[in-house]
């Protein structure tokens, strides 16, 4: 050991914090949500309203999607149609956009009367699992284990909240959620890919030491079977339907898969409950720290040399080239915080 030391040229007062905290967490949607796993299809037919749907959704286009909470009911009513296939499981959650408490009232006038999301449900054996097994499911354990103090930390989805438009690569597609065509051997594997290890790291610390397990075991299940206690609480956050609406933060993950985003360019979401909250209360709590609605707060420190002048014009020009929040982030050193707060100003 040595006693000499560098000279880094400072002095204390110049020293910089570093970051501490969790993952980055986006706005989302804060309100009192209810969610139910239920069976849907799409028909274009006439009779659809004598069918005895749950819930019936109808689109401009002539088509309607019908959901049932019973599986047989959704079933008898396909065979009436003479469909020949099985309707899809879906999580779906829903809430009337007046109780979104983190949204200006001016601004919820461009929402719909009910703001809903379906996430479909899949085997981990399908192609399409990555939405519910990567992503909707892990978030939502992870948020209510968090709640019970069974964990310290939100699931990390930073990589794509933060990724540019220009990310979503087939490479990075393999990377996140793996190649769908490789065999279990192959290097892109969809078992070696960053989400499904994150989902076996969350899964270990909750007592269950295999990833494939998110069943709750019950008479009629033999498959995928969990016999950690503190897991199986946390499953119920699915199992369970919220009859009682449940305070929570909605937000839209982008979908990892490299073709999902529209015509216009625009990239699908994939709906995820990232926090919970016992009561009103606590999620009222939740805006002081967000500081969304807050007025403009400290100039980031980057900028502090430059001033407010030159940053507000570098902040308007990421805005007029049509920049997403998370590579305003990055191209101006701001935090999510900081960027919310400004953006009033622009």
């Amino acid at each position: 050991m040595t006693d000499r030391r560098i000279d880094f040229g400072a002095n204390e007062e110049q020293a910089q914090k570093l970051p501490t905290g969790t993952v980055f967490q986006p706005t989302g949607l804060i309100a009192p949500w209810r969610t139910v796993i239920c069976y849907t299809f799409m028909s274009q037919a006439d009779n659809v309203r004598e069918l005895g749907a749950d819930t019936l959704v109808t689109y401009d286009s002539g088509w309607n999607r019908l959901y049932y909470i019973n599986y047989d009911a959704a079933a008898l009513a396909m065979k009436e149609l003479g469909e020949q296939y099985t309707p899809q499981t879906v999580w779906r959650y829903q809430v009337e956009s007046k109780d979104i408490i983190n949204v200006e009232a001016e601004n919820l006038t461009k929402f719909p009367d009910v703001v809903s999301r379906d996430i479909a449900v899949f085997t981990t054996a399908s192609k399409k699992r990555h939405e519910f097994h990567m992503i909707a499911l892990p978030a939502a354990v992870a948020s209510i284990a968090k709640l019970y103090g069974f964990i310290d930390h939100e699931y990390d989805l930073s990589d794509l909240l933060l990724a540019n438009d220009t990310d979503f690569t087939e490479e990075f597609q393999w990377k996140m959620i793996g190649n769908l065509d490789h065999k279990v051997d192959d290097e892109y594997h969809w078992t070696k890919s960053l989400l499904w290890n994150r989902r076996a790291e969350l899964w270990n610390e909750l007592g269950e030491p295999d990833p494939m397990n998110y069943v709750i075991p019950r008479e009629d299940e033999k498959r995928n079977l969990t016999y950690s206690k503190k897991l199986q609480e946390c499953l119920r956050i699915v199992t369970m339907p919220w009859n009682n609406p449940v305070w929570a933060r909605m937000v839209d993950v982008p979908n990892p898969k490299f073709d999902q985003q529209s015509n216009d360019g625009k990239r699908y979401g994939i709906g995820a409950f990232t926090e919970l909250f016992f009561d009103k209360a606590s999620a009222l709590a939740v805006l002081d720290e967000d500081e969304t609605f807050d007025n403009i707060i400290e100039l980031p420190a980057e900028w502090k040399e430059h001033g407010e002048e030159v940053f507000l014009t570098e902040l308007r020009n990421a805005v007029a080239e049509g920049m997403s929040k998370p590579a305003m982030m990055r191209a101006l050193a701001v935090t999510a915080l900081e960027l919310n707060a400004w953006l009033t100003r622009v």
